[in-house]
Parts: structure tokens; C-alpha cells; sequence
């Protein structure tokens, strides 16, 4: 069993109530129905209501609960949210993030005025390195230039992230185009300063940085490259230095290694909410659904 089946049984094994708020989009229409034949969650539909009655059987509609809007339906949705009506919120197959996070941040808010990042829950197929494929990349949505503080609680959240959705230590590579000091700019400077901050705020976490990406996942290049590598080549958690970096990858890993993406899965939000990418598939939606349920347990 994938790690994405996984997680849908153990979303499964405790029904949380996630929104959805783009009932008008037919990959929504599918995934909802994915979703409740499934019982991965149970879902609460919010928009037109007209449309979704149009779009579902009785026997479906009665296994939703569905909320009528007049008004911006993800910011009716935010505040469900807040007033916990919901356990959590899935938005963006028709929405920008910015759209997405602006309604968010002005109705939700962040954990500890920490910063939105973005992961993704990344499975490539045939693939050793990692937890056997399965990565956590970060931020690949949300910040364009995080700091060095920015960047540590990116890299400590995605540690959390990982553990969480994968039951598994994580190891955590601050990328660079430079390992151990092997070239000087200011780039790799703030990779370090905030591998520097993590390494203060979390003793225990299993962190290399400044670190190109190969000596991140290959034990033999770690082993010249960098001798004393906390990781040694393992790494399954990717911080990203930027978001041209985060975002690139992913994408890239995505398109040629045919890998699913799942996410933005939105941290410091002090609600579990999932963006999408507006070129989501039904799958991808299913699995937002099951991951925001997961993450909404823990909380």
C-alpha cells in the first residue's frame, strides 16, 4: 500500500468535517463523490446550493452537508472554520493562492505570528531514495524570499509534517547550490544562518546546511562531499532556499519523474487547510481531503 492509501484509511479511521468550496468545478463534483463513497471525511459543500443539488443523487446529498452562499464562499468557509463548524478546508482548484491566503490569513490567522509556508507531500514511483520515494518539499507556494528565521520555521514545520503524515524521523536537507561551505555567497549565507536558528530551536532534529541536493540523497556523494553529514545522504525532508527553487522542483519533479504532488498543505495556520493547484486532479483533491483530515486530528 502507497503512502497515499495510507492516508486516506487512517482519514478513514476518524471522520473529520472538511469544507469544499468550489462546488461549480467538476473535479470537485468527482473527488466529493470519491470522497463520500469512500468515507474518507465527511464534507461540507459550500456555495450555490442549486448547484450541488443539480450535481449529486439524493443518496449522496444526503451523506452532505451542504451550506448556501450568497457571499465569497471561502470566506465563508474561513470563518466556519474559526468558529469550528469544520475540522478543516480544501480551496484553490478555481482560486489563486493569493486569493486563497488572503481570505485565510485575514480570518484565520498564524500559529505564534509564524509565517504561511507551503509543502508538498511528494511519492515518486521507483525511486530508493528518501523514505522510498516519499518526500516532503517546502515552501513551494508561499514565500518568495523567506529570511533565515522565515526559512528555520519552514524547515521545522516540515519536520513536523513529515513525522506526522508519514510516521517516520525525519531527516531534514537545507539546500544549496553549496555543501559545507564549499562556495561563498550570500545565497548559501542565509541557508546556513537559518540551519543555524532550527539547530537551536530543535536539538533533536536531524539537519544538514548549507547542502547541495545531490549529497542530500545520494549516501556516496554525502560521504565525499560532506564527511560529518548529520543526514548521510538520506534526506526526505527538501527546504527549499526560495520559492523559484521550491516551486521549479516540485513541478519538475511532478512532470518528468511522474511523481504525485499533493499540496500546498498550508503550515503555521492556525486551522489544517490545503490550497490546490488550479491544475488539480481529482486524486489530488481525494488526498488534500484526506491529508487536511489527518492534520486535523493532531490538532
Amino acid at each position: 500500500m502507497d503512502i497515499l492509501a495510507k492516508i486516506r484509511e487512517k482519514a478513514k479511521s476518524n471522520l473529520q468535517r472538511v469544507i469544499l468550496c468550489e462546488p461549480e468545478d467538476s473535479r470537485i463534483i468527482r473527488a466529493t463523490k470519491e470522497i463520500i463513497s469512500q468515507q474518507i471525511a465527511r464534507i461540507i459543500l459550500v456555495g450555490k446550493k442549486e448547484i450541488v443539488l443539480r450535481n449529486f443523487s439524493a443518496g449522496e446529498i444526503e451523506q452532505l452537508e451542504i451550506i448556501n452562499s450568497d457571499e465569497d464562499p471561502l470566506c465563508l468557509s474561513a470563518m466556519l472554520l474559526k468558529e469550528g463548524r469544520a475540522d478543516g478546508l480544501v480551496a484553490g482548484a478555481t482560486r489563486t493562492t493569493a486569493e486563497v491566503l488572503k481570505s485565510l490569513i485575514s480570518i484565520l490567522g498564524c500559529k505564534n505570528s509564524l509565517s504561511i509556508s507551503g509543502a508538498f507531500l511528494m511519492q515518486v514511483a521507483n525511486c530508493q531514495s528518501g523514505e522510498n520515494g516519499i518526500f516532503i518539499f517546502a515552501d513551494c507556494g508561499v514565500i518568495p524570499d523567506p529570511s533565515p528565521k522565515q526559512l528555520a520555521n519552514i524547515a521545522i514545520a516540515s519536520a513536523d509534517l513529515f513525522r506526522l503524515l508519514i510516521n517516520k524521523e525525519p531527516k531534514v536537507a537545507m539546500l544549496s547550490f553549496s555543501t559545507d561551505g564549499s562556495a561563498t555567497h550570500k545565497f548559501p549565507d542565509k541557508v546556513i544562518e537559518a540551519t543555524n536558528i532550527v539547530k537551536e530551536l530543535s536539538p533533536d532534529l536531524k539537519i544538514d546546511g548549507e547542502i547541495q541536493a545531490d549529497a542530500a540523497l545520494i549516501p556516496t556523494v554525502s560521504e565525499r562531499k560532506f564527511p560529518s553529514s548529520k543526514i548521510k545522504g538520506e534526506a526526505n525532508v527538501l527546504i527549499f532556499p526560495d520559492l523559484n527553487c521550491g516551486n521549479i522542483a516540485y513541478k519538475l519533479t511532478e512532470r518528468l519523474a511522474k511523481a504525485r504532488a499533493v499540496g500546498p498543505l498550508l503550515q503555521n495556520l492556525n486551522k489544517p487547510v490545503s490550497d490546490l493547484s488550479r491544475g488539480c486532479s481529482v486524486h489530488d483533491i481525494v488526498d488534500a481531503v484526506a491529508i487536511t483530515a489527518v492534520r486535523a486530528v493532531s490538532l
